[in-house]
């Protein structure tokens, strides 16, 4: 719908600016010479004479010839517009040819009138295959964007339902080891597990969920997360309550909450996991800190595909609109995503 209503600008544009060129002379003499409608018919069939066949060779070029450019047929372009501008020229010599006999015009001129007359219609041929290229490139352009935009939709369905699993895998290691000590609590726990992946599950369909809801799966989580672990696992986690609907997309810190889970804990030492999130100026603010106990090369778990998926989703949702930032500094490991200027709906405000 969008290429063929710019279609129709583009020859709504050319209709008008032929009609300028064909009544802008008349247009002329009629009020340069006292509203004389006669000279402005004349000049009007003069100027049509004229300039008809020129438009008839643009319109032929913008609407076949052109493409053979782009097909590189370049000999079935230039041959058809010289055959074109012959048969063009060759009327116009048997126009004149009465006057030649006469000596009135002499080969000199009739050869200057050839030249100017290719020099003319070539010029319209250039016109037509500019206007038919930047037609042709905006078409290539728009198709070539929705081709990415379905193939983004695609990826970004991909990696969110690459999540439910990898998030599973995780929680279910969680419970089998809290089976092995409180097995009573680890039925209650399943219940839990049971309203967490019901969200996973049937909330990650959605482009966008409510902050709120959002809240409410990271603090199960953690609570589920945190049974495991003794006294030593120190964790804070503070979630602003926002005042209005504020939607983002589903299961989007996750990923930095499973790897400070699995990074930030050891078994022996003193352990810390810091979460927040707010909002500052309008700018969603998510930042997760925790001590650093990288994993050997035969724990799989450590293979990054979180943080790697994250990175991705991010660039497909909130392209330029976004910081991201991961890294260790000294003991501690800091990831933090900025959402620019986000509104309610969680899109950027520079959008609007």
């Amino acid at each position: 719908m969008k290429i063929r209503y710019h279609k129709r600008i583009i020859d709504i544009i050319q209709m008008l600016f032929w009609l300028t060129i064909l009544l802008l002379p008349p247009a002329i003499e009629w009020i340069g010479h006292g509203y004389n409608m006669h000279g402005a018919i004349y000049i009007f069939s003069y100027s049509l004479r004229c300039l008809l066949p020129a438009i008839i060779l643009y319109y032929i070029n913008f609407y076949w010839l052109a493409y053979k450019l782009f097909e590189h047929k370049y000999v079935k372009f230039f041959g058809v517009n010289l055959i074109l501008i012959g048969i063009y020229i060759a009327a116009q010599s048997f126009s004149i040819l009465p006057f030649l006999n006469k000596g009135m015009f002499d080969l000199a001129i009739w050869l200057m009138i050839v030249f100017f007359t290719t020099m003319f219609n070539s010029l319209f041929i250039g016109c037509a295959v500019g206007v038919r290229y930047i037609v042709h490139w905006n078409q290539v352009k728009h198709t070539i964007m929705e081709q990415e935009k379905k193939y983004s939709e695609a990826e970004l369905a991909w990696l969110k339902n690459q999540l439910n699993p990898h998030f599973l895998f995780n929680t279910l290691n969680n419970i089998s080891s809290l089976i092995q000590i409180d097995p009573d609590d680890a039925q209650q726990r399943i219940s839990q597990l049971s309203d967490l992946l019901r969200y996973a599950l049937y909330e990650t369909n959605k482009t966008k969920v409510q902050l709120t809801d959002e809240i409410v799966f990271m603090n199960n989580y953690i609570e589920l997360m945190s049974l495991r672990y003794s006294s030593k696992v120190h964790i804070e986690s503070h979630f602003f309550k926002p005042e209005t609907p504020i939607y983002v997309p589903p299961l989007l810190y996750i990923s930095l909450i499973e790897n400070a889970f699995k990074h930030g804990v050891s078994a022996t030492n003193t352990s810390s996991i810091k979460i927040d999130l707010n909002i500052n100026e309008n700018n969603l603010i998510f930042t997760i800190e925790n001590s650093f106990y990288p994993k050997n090369e035969n724990n799989r778990s450590g293979s990054g595909i979180g943080l790697g998926n994250l990175k991705r989703r991010l660039e497909l949702i909130y392209p330029g609109q976004y910081s991201f930032i991961h890294e260790q500094r000294g003991e501690i490991f800091f990831a933090q995503i900025i959402i620019k200027e986000c509104d309610n709906n969680g899109n950027n405000m520079l959008d609007n």
